[in-house]
């Protein structure tokens, strides 16, 4: 049996396993299905929205190969603009264009100045060129003696190799030599020793004392093996010699075949010669390649010198057409003369045109005032009439449903006119059947509830519909709303276009002025460039400094001529625009118009559609409270109904609940005694051999005891649960009276409506009979008496037409009794059905309810043999248990405090890696400071530098005083360029400094944030300090944990003592229990003393489990309290890790986004520099320049003041022969 138990539990727990694996894998597949369609979803949006979008893309290219314009207008007016807005928008475009070309002319002139200067220094590169290849030449050859010297060295390598092996050859054999002269010299001795001692006659002894003497193998072998006496001794030791060798031999080759080392030895031999071939074949595909970029060098080298040659022929070309150049100079002096007068008449158009703009502007002023003013009117009149039309939309919206509500009402009133009629039938009908007063009622009642529940219905529908109604109502406000705002929206930006276009206007203005100024600048510039052009035509340029001038002046009058073609189409453009904008403004008079005579209709109709919602909403008023007043009545009637037939319904769904839960309890109860019973069976048998057994045996004894306890626990849950059950029976036996009462009271109010359905049923039936006899007479006397009268044929007629109407009346109250009857049948059967079936239940529950208790009684019979012996070792089983249990306890205490200590490292850890991690930090900081520094030195130093160059600047000024006048024009206007470029130095200065008091901020605000870092940082080493204090609070609560295990430990061991005298007690017993079982009768006595017992030692097991109870709930609330602590302590660990991760990242960015700004910073800088440099380059050159023309200046002066007394002398020279003649 134990072993079938066993069988069963095992294939049960594998069932049950197997079913839990089923389950997960179920719930994983699940889960899978469950992501895998979502996925699906997703994707089918998305795919959607693909579809959608390659539709619209396919729809928009469609339209565009169509008809291009369209689509590009379509696509504008989608994105919410007017046509105001996209003529700005046309004409800021095109007003960049101009600026565009503009930029480009300029862009155009400076590359040309850029493509002469490269021009000139060609000479220059073509020298550079011819450098680098003659140092390509040289580290190629250079390369080549390299490589040749390698090899050279390699070779050597290999034979000094070779030498040294051969010399180690040569050695061995030497040495091997010089053996065999020894061996062969100490035979030579032997024998001769031999000979002497034959002649002699003496025997030799020396060779086995030389042999005690020897040590090493090498003498052992030279002194025994090298001489010998005889010739068998010869054979005799070559025959050693021999099997030694072939021993040797053998050996080696052992040795050879299984020496790792020399395997190990030859593959690093392979390996080398393997890596020596692939070097090779490297060296050899470096030579081709090689050879490859020697061709490739050759081929450049050609090509080098074709584009050389062709840069000579360039050089030539450009020479002839300077030539032609200075030729084109001369021309052009003319052609400036000509191009003063036509600037003068350029001028004077300038002038008409400006006083043009002028009226122009105020035109354009009165006719933007014009177009907000109609705006303004426009979205006045707009809001007006969206907001008819939403008033419109609702007033029609209102009309409809009040319409369907008023056709509902005159329906229903068509059906309240026909059952006040029917009920006037009836009422006529109520004196012929007196007796059927209650069903007339009754039906009347239905049709009343009937028609209730449809008119409930059409409220509930006019309900909805209103719902529906305020819904669109609400829908359409918004609609409103949103309108509202875009036409606000569009208010405010065609105001910020307006404010936009005066800007620009006033930004136009301003350059009309600056370009006149430099309009006159640049006059007053052509006007220099003339009388300079006039004395270069005369005297030609003798240095290149004249060339560049001329070179500059060009390029000047190129950007001159540009700006004035950029502000020409400029003031064509806005001509345009002022046009455009009158016709809108036209176009939007014309609409206000036609929308003001709109709107004054909309609004007649809206008073004519609100009168008539007035009326409806009267007559729905009325009509609403009719109908409510209707409805209160039924409502009151149908909730008593359904009150009643509810509970009832749940009074048996709990009743037939409570039966099924008695069932499975008596089922399960069944099932544990009999497994109670089994294992009680098992723990007498296992105990009996325990017993036996006795110490060899006491940890299955163990196991046995705490079996037999479970048994015991599980019988006592037994009880319990038989309690329950009996509990639960005797309730479900009340509810089952209760119930049964119910059904009788039910079965005679039956009864009794059964008995007054027959009574009016034979009421009916002699109506119908006394009916048919008046017909029967009535057909009679009309059969009889067929001359008669027509006033009597009338009057029967009229008393057949009554009869025939009440019978009619009669058969349908007929008809509807028989369908009441048919209900009521059908009900009792139903009713008489569950009684039966509720019977059978009683009788089966009742049966099984005996059969549980005489189970019951005769397995306390069983029991009360077994209880015996269990009473007797309960005390043992207990102490047992209460030391299992403090094991456990402990065991559970040592692993929870080896956990607590890893909690506590690797929080430890954790802080050591934070407070690791907010070193480099700190680190980073500090840099961050030195760079700001570092900055702010710079900076400062910029600012040196600056002030450095004003005084050089001054100097220059004051040097550039002392020149000639001529040349003092010149200098002024080069100086007006400087102040120009000054400015704009000032001004990237102020930028800078802007800049760096920006970064100071920035600075600042990273202090600020480090000190914060450090406050942060200075509370989370505070909180560590507080987990570690409170890391020693758990290590003192841990101490005394262990402290009280050690008292615990102490208590199990006294236990223990206290188990083995009780063993041996036991063991006495069971002597006892052997002659107690001859003696039955005596058995049964004591059985009653031990009863008593039992019952006394439960009560003491049932103590010492309220104990245990206790204890194990207060270790639970510990456990509870350490796994809060730890949760808390984890979680403030994690927010504290994530903050530090947080402040982390964002210095990281604020430390990248400080460096890239450092290094913009960098970048200006060093542009700043370079320009400063080149600005540098260019005063040197403008100064070298002045001091070329005043040398030049003074020499001419010198040769004029030269020429002068010449002059003079020739003259008084003259004057003086004159004179004499005279005289």
């Amino acid at each position: 049996v134990q072993q079938l138990l066993k069988h069963a539990t095992e294939q049960y727990g594998e069932l049950e396993t197997k079913h839990k694996e089923s389950m997960l894998t179920h719930e994983e597949i699940l889960a899978k299905k469950n992501e895998c369609i979502a996925m699906l979803k997703k994707e089918l949006e998305i795919s959607k929205e693909l579809i959608e979008n390659c539709k619209q893309e396919q729809l928009n290219k469609d339209i565009e190969g169509l008809s291009p314009t369209a689509a590009s207008a379509s696509r504008l007016l989608k994105s919410g603009m007017t046509v105001t807005e996209i003529y700005a928008q046309y004409v800021t475009i095109s007003e960049r264009l101009v600026d565009m070309e503009k930029e480009n002319a300029q862009l155009n002139n400076y590359i040309s100045s850029i493509v002469h200067e490269v021009e000139e220094k060609g000479p220059l590169i073509k020298k550079l060129r011819e450098d680098y290849s003659n140092a390509l030449d040289a580290n190629e050859m250079i390369k080549n003696s390299n490589d040749q010297l390698l090899n050279e060295i390699q070779q050597l390598r290999e034979a000094n190799a070779q030498c040294s092996r051969l010399g180690d050859a040569v050695a061995r054999e030497n040495a091997r030599y010089k053996k065999e002269v020894a061996d062969l010299s100490r035979q030579v001795c032997h024998l001769l020793q031999e000979i002497e001692n034959s002649r002699v006659g003496s025997s030799s002894t020396s060779t086995d004392m030389d042999l005690s003497d020897s040590v090493s193998s090498a003498d052992i072998i030279t002194k025994k093996l090298v001489t010998f006496n005889d010739i068998s001794e010869l054979q005799k030791n070559n025959q050693k010699l021999l099997a030694i060798v072939r021993e040797l031999t053998e050996r080696q080759e052992e040795a050879e075949s299984f020496d790792p080392a020399t395997i190990s030895d030859l593959k690093m031999k392979l390996d080398h010669l393997r890596e020596s071939q692939k070097l090779t074949t490297q060296i050899e595909n470096y030579k081709k390649k090689i050879e490859h970029l020697k061709n490739e060098n050759e081929t450049y080298r050609k090509e080098k010198s074709a584009n050389e040659k062709i840069l000579l022929e360039q050089l030539e070309n450009m020479r002839a057409e300077v030539k032609e150049l200075v030729k084109s100079n001369c021309k052009l002096t003319s052609q400036v003369e000509n191009n003063e007068e036509k600037f003068k008449v350029v001028q004077n158009n300038i002038e008409i045109y400006k006083k043009q703009i002028s009226a122009l502007e105020k035109q354009n002023k009165i006719y933007s005032e014009t177009i907000i003013k109609h705006e303004q009117a426009i979205t006045y009149l707009k809001d007006e009439t969206m907001q008819s039309q939403t008033k419109l939309s609702r007033a029609e919206v209102m009309l409809g449903n009040l319409q369907k509500e008023n056709a509902l009402l005159k329906d229903a009133e068509m059906r309240l006119v026909k059952e006040k009629e029917n009920m006037k039938r009836e009422s006529l009908t109520q004196n012929m059947i007196q007796t059927n007063i209650e069903l007339i009622k009754a039906t009347l009642e239905r049709t009343d509830a009937e028609s209730k529940l449809r008119l409930e219905a059409r409220l509930d529908d006019c309900h909805r519909e209103c719902s529906a109604l305020r819904r669109r109502l609400q829908e359409e406000q918004d609609r409103f709303r949103e309108l509202s705002e875009h036409l606000e929206s569009q208010t405010q930006l065609a105001r910020q276009r307006m404010e936009e276009e005066k800007t620009e206007a006033d930004k136009l203005r301003k350059e009309l002025v600056e370009n006149r100024n430099e309009l006159v600048q640049k006059m007053n510039q052509i006007e220099d460039l003339t009388k300079k052009l006039k004395t270069s035509v005369f005297v030609m340029p003798e240095s290149n400094v004249d060339g560049r001038r001329i070179c500059e002046l060009e390029q000047q009058l190129g950007d001159c001529k540009a700006e004035i073609d950029a502000l020409n189409s400029k003031l064509k453009t806005t001509k345009e625009a002022s046009e455009q904008y009158y016709s809108v403004a036209e176009v939007a008079e014309n609409q206000m118009k036609i929308l003001i005579e709109q709107q004054k209709e909309y609004e007649q109709k809206l008073e004519d559609q609100k009168s008539a919602i007035k009326q409806l909403q009267e007559k729905c008023a009325g009509l609403e409270g009719e109908l409510s007043i209707q409805m209160d009545d039924q409502d009151m009637a149908n909730a008593s109904t359904c009150s009643k037939s509810h509970r009832l319904e749940e009074e048996l769904s709990v009743k037939t609940m409570d039966l099924q839960t008695a069932r499975e309890q008596l089922e399960n109860t069944r099932n544990e005694n009999k497994a109670l019973i089994e294992n009680l069976k098992a723990v007498e048998n296992k105990y009996a051999r325990e017993v036996m057994l006795h110490s060899a045996d006491l940890q299955m004894l163990t196991d046995m005891k705490t079996e037999l306890e479970k048994a015991v626990n599980d019988l006592n849950e037994v009880k319990q649960a038989r309690d329950c059950a009996l509990d639960t029976l005797n309730q479900n036996k009340l509810s089952w009276e209760e119930q049964e009462k119910l059904i009788q009271k039910e079965r005679n109010e039956l009864e009794k409506t059964f008995k007054d359905m027959d009574v009016q049923n034979s009421l009916l039936l002699d109506q119908i009979q006394t009916l048919n006899t008046q017909l029967s007479l009535i057909q009679a006397r009309a059969t009889s008496d067929p001359n008669q009268s027509s006033g009597d044929i009338s009057l029967n007629r009229s008393l057949t037409e009554d009869d025939v109407r009440s019978s009619e009346q009669l058969l349908t109250i007929i008809k509807y009794l028989r369908q009441e009857k048919d209900i009521a049948v059908s009900k009792a059967e139903i009713m008489e059905a569950e009684y039966e079936r509720l019977k059978s239940q009683f009788e089966v529950q009742s049966k099984q309810l005996a059969e549980t208790k005489a189970t019951i009684e005769s397995e306390r019979q069983k029991s009360e043999v077994s209880v015996v012996t269990a009473a007797k070792h309960a005390e043992v089983l207990r102490k047992v248990e209460t030391l299992n249990a403090i094991t456990d306890s402990n065991r559970a205490l040592r692993s929870e405090r080896d956990l607590l200590k890893n909690q506590i490292d690797e929080l430890k850890e954790r802080s050591e890696k934070l407070e690791a991690e907010l070193v480099p930090l700190q680190e980073k900081n500090r840099e961050l400071g030195i760079k700001a520094e570092a900055m702010q030195t710079e900076n400062i130093s910029l600012r040196g530098e600056c002030t450095r160059w004003r005084q050089r600047a001054q100097m220059l000024i004051e040097k550039s005083n002392r020149t000639s006048p001529e040349d003092w024009k010149k200098l002024q206007g080069e100086r007006e360029t400087l102040a120009k470029q000054l400015t704009i130095e000032r001004g990237n200065v102020v930028k800078l400094n802007d800049e760096v008091n920006t970064l100071k901020q920035e600075k600042n605000k990273f202090e600020e944030q480090l000190k914060n870092l450090r406050t942060q940082s200075n509370s989370q080493i505070e909180e560590i300090n507080r987990l570690k204090e409170e890391f020693g609070s758990l290590q003192n609560q841990m101490q005394q944990l262990t402290h009280t295990l050690e008292q615990t430990q102490e208590s199990n061991k006294r236990i223990l003592e206290e188990n083995r005298l009780l063993t041996e007690d036991t063991a006495g017993k069971d002597v006892n229990i052997t002659e107690l079982k001859n003696n039955l009768i005596q058995i049964r006595k004591i059985a009653k003393k031990y009863k008593i017992q039992c019952e006394d030692q439960m009560k003491e097991i049932k103590t010492l489990k309220e104990e245990k109870e206790l204890k194990e709930n207060e270790q639970s609330l510990n456990d509870r309290q350490m796994q809060e602590q730890r949760t808390e302590l984890e979680e403030k660990i994690l927010q504290m890790e994530q903050s530090h991760k947080e402040i982390n990242e964002k210095s990281s960015q604020q430390i990248t986004s400080l460096s890239e700004e450092n290094d913009n910073y960098k970048k200006e800088i060093e542009n700043l520099k370079q320009g400063a440099l080149d600005r540098e380059e260019r005063f040197k050159n403008l100064f070298k320049n002045a001091k070329e023309r005043i040398v030049t200046l003074t020499e001419q002066v010198n040769t004029l003041k030269s020429q002068r007394v010449n002059q003079e002398s020739t003259t008084s020279a003259t004057e003086n022969p004159e004179e004499g003649n005279s005289s």
